[in-house]
């Protein structure tokens, strides 16, 4: 003998706030959803069945910063000033773009990450606090997906939760970006037109068809993407977003295929971080051991997650270096006396990495003395960070 199961059917904008346990369908969207008590939970869709990856935007709910999670915009790059970039990157895969003129001055302010309540919900997000506009030309926030062919000649939609006080305002930009190098295509940037974004926190969503790129040229720079950009400010638009003092929050983005915008994509922070590491990773080396090579270099054979191309080696903490002597009785632990840089490293695809240190041309007797005594014997190193970075820029 069976056992009938009730499912309430109908339209999604029709779909009540369910029971603990109680199945809803969503006829028009192919949706399926479980009643949790407090929310409606989505278990699985036609479109976009459980852990599909449907959201093209990586770390859009903001959990992955290993940058850091607090920057001054005062301190930031700004391309024309000074500066050949303008890219800052901040939570992993979002970078804060400036550009201006060599007689710009930077926004004052932070960008960090803070913890909001979302139906009960603890939810990280960025807030941007802006306390003086500066004079910039442009201010983007913006993810550059891989590959410009992403999506292509489908129609996409994009949805984010955002609150901002003082009327602040921003503007949304999709951008078919076919890279440098050669002779590329021309972007194909499409734009939602200035957001008023209100003191309370509501969910926006927009939808866009991407062109088909068959017939386009891809630059050979390798750095081809989808680009989904908030526009805080742009001065080359005839209606630019009024940037101003204050304060503008932003969590949940996601860009996927269709036309109607589904709930967020909440995968497990471990595949989060994963995808992250193919663009950025930070490495802690302390406590590893080098083998010298000669008075010049030493090597370490470096595991890492692969990156989306060969990656640029950036030092972030400062590198001091001990060895051993171990002479008969003697088992002092000596420090070289300086720091040394990382200034190469060599790829063997994309899984190991040849790091070479490289002394300062300046160093005295003594400092020379040690270093040749310790090249012949393992070396441990201290109180050093590095980054892989293979960012699209």
């Amino acid at each position: 003998m069976s056992t009938k199961i009730q499912v309430r059917r109908g339209l999604k904008a029709d779909l009540p706030q369910l029971s603990t346990g109680e199945i809803g369908l969503c006829t028009d969207t192919e949706q399926l959803y479980i009643g949790t008590g407090g929310k409606n939970l989505e278990v699985l869709s036609t479109n976009s069945p459980a852990m599909s990856f449907k959201n093209k935007i990586i770390n859009g709910n903001f959990d992955v910063w290993q940058r850091g999670t607090s920057f001054d915009l005062a301190d930031m790059k700004v391309y024309g000033l000074a500066s050949t970039v303008g890219s800052n990157y901040v939570a992993d895969r979002w970078d804060f773009f400036m550009s201006g003129t060599t007689s710009s001055t930077n926004p004052t302010g932070t960008l960090t990450k803070i913890i909001t309540d979302l139906n009960g919900v603890p939810i990280n997000e960025t807030q941007i606090n802006i306390t003086n506009v500066g004079e910039v030309i442009q201010i983007y926030y913006l993810q550059r997906i891989e590959s410009v062919h992403t999506l292509a000649g489908k129609p996409v939609t994009v949805s984010f939760y955002a609150d901002g006080d003082n009327n602040q305002e921003i503007d949304l930009h999709v951008n078919q970006f076919f890279g440098v190098g050669g002779t590329p295509s021309p972007s194909v940037v499409q734009r939602t037109g200035k957001i008023i974004l209100t003191p309370i926190t509501q969910k926006y969503t927009y939808t866009f068809f991407l062109p088909s790129t068959a017939g386009k040229t891809i630059g050979t720079a390798g750095n081809n993407s989808l680009n989904l950009a908030f526009v805080l400010k742009d001065t080359s638009l005839s209606d630019s977003p009024n940037f101003k003092t204050g304060t503008i929050n932003i969590y949940q983005v996601q860009l996927e295929e269709g036309e109607v915008a589904t709930e967020f994509e909440q995968r497990p922070i471990a595949i989060e971080e994963l995808l992250c590491k193919r663009y950025y990773e930070t490495i802690g080396l302390n406590g590893a051991v080098l083998m010298g090579r000669n008075s010049n270099l030493a090597a370490i054979n470096l595991q890492y997650y692969p990156k989306r191309t060969n990656p640029s080696l950036v030092h972030i903490a400062p590198l001091r270096l001990f060895f051993n002597t171990r002479e008969g009785n003697d088992s002092t632990i000596r420090d070289i006396g300086y720091p040394l840089f990382i200034v190469g490293i060599g790829s063997m695809e994309n899984k190991a990495t040849l790091l070479g240190l490289f002394g300062a041309s300046l160093i005295t007797a003594e400092q020379k003395e040690n270093i040749l005594f310790a090249m012949a014997k393992p070396i441990v190193i201290a109180d050093c960070i590095i980054a892989l970075d293979a960012e699209i820029y």
